[in-house]
């Protein structure tokens, strides 16, 4: 069909039917009112990155060197702007400095207020999720909550993972000390494995965020993808126009760089739901079932961006 009606993937979509794809897209982000719903999201972002990073210290720091680790958050910390980046570095380093013998019972500590601070902003995204995906939240209390979790601790699984490479790589490449070319090849490749990382997090949030019945992860790549890219690019942007021509400690006083931090998760926010609004245009073009499981006819499938075709444009 003509406008990738009966496409089993993305590439089996024509042009036109890209067309129809970003009309769409541009006209929901407008209807659901995306801006609007990233701000709460960032907004509880801010509340729950604390707890989240001490956690990921302690965590990290049973197995690591805790000073290690932190100069490694600092180095990923180093593409925002200055003064967010001088928050987060503040925090790193006064965790950092704990005695080791307290990082354990800490880590207990800090886990359970990360998951619990963590807990508001992850159910900001899925409110904004479901509100992307057009579905209302069907799952009980406990159900949610333990979705909440999982998310939660996916991610700082993800986070651990980032650091070990990040820390790791240069300790063994300092003790196998290999040929300077093979060096320098593995130090340019975690960076497309950080990326891939990145938008492992993004596809995990797609497929289980939203209260519907799961895409099949071939319909979450493109959204994830090109929300991943942008964020990157959008965190470099951000961080040139904050160092060089905004100037909001000016403005905000000794408030500048918590402002500066909290617009900084207000567009990761926005990108995140981004993401979200194009992979559900792109299941919307198709007739065929995207939801994971036995192929049901559209109406049966659990969720509305598979049982419902979207508009074509003209």
């Amino acid at each position: 069909m003509a406008r990738g009606r009966d496409a089993t993937g993305v590439l089996q979509m024509p042009w036109i039917a890209w067309r129809d794809i970003l009309v769409r897209f541009y006209r929901a982000v407008l209807k659901d009112n995306v801006m609007l719903i990233a701000a709460g999201v960032a907004f509880f972002g801010l509340l729950a990155l604390f707890p989240a990073i001490t956690a990921l210290l302690a965590i990290g720091g049973l197995i690591a060197d805790p000073l290690t680790l932190s100069r490694e958050i600092q180095s990923l910390t180093s593409a925002l702007p200055s003064s967010a980046a001088d928050i987060i570095s503040t925090q790193v380093n006064d965790v950092a400095s704990a005695q080791s013998d307290d990082l354990g019972f800490t880590a207990i500590v800090s886990i359970l207020l990360a998951l619990f601070s963590a807990s508001r902003g992850v159910n900001n995204v899925i409110i904004g999720l479901n509100t992307c995906y057009n579905e209302e939240e069907k799952r009980g209390l406990i159900h949610l909550q333990l979705v909440v979790i999982a998310l939660t601790l996916g991610l700082l699984v993800i986070a651990v993972l980032t650091l070990a490479i990040l820390a790791a790589l240069p300790v063994a490449l300092a003790i196998f000390d290999p040929a300077p070319w093979l060096r320098d090849g593995l130090l340019l490749i975690r960076w497309p494995i950080l990326y891939a990382l990145g938008v492992v997090s993004f596809m995990g949030l797609y497929r289980f965020g939203p209260s519907r019945s799961p895409a099949k992860w071939r319909w979450l790549a493109p959204g994830a993808l090109v929300a991943c890219l942008l964020w990157v690019i959008a965190t470099l942007g951000f961080s040139v126009y904050a160092r060089n021509f905004g100037n909001y400690n000016e403005t905000f006083g000794a408030l500048g760089g918590v402002i500066v931090l909290l617009m900084w998760l207000w567009i990761t926010a926005v990108i995140l739901l981004f993401g979200a609004e194009l992979d559900g245009e792109i299941e919307a073009q198709t007739a065929r079932d995207s939801t994971s499981g036995p192929a049901k006819p559209m109406g049966e499938r659990g969720a509305v961006k598979a049982d419902e075709l979207g508009e074509a444009t003209t």
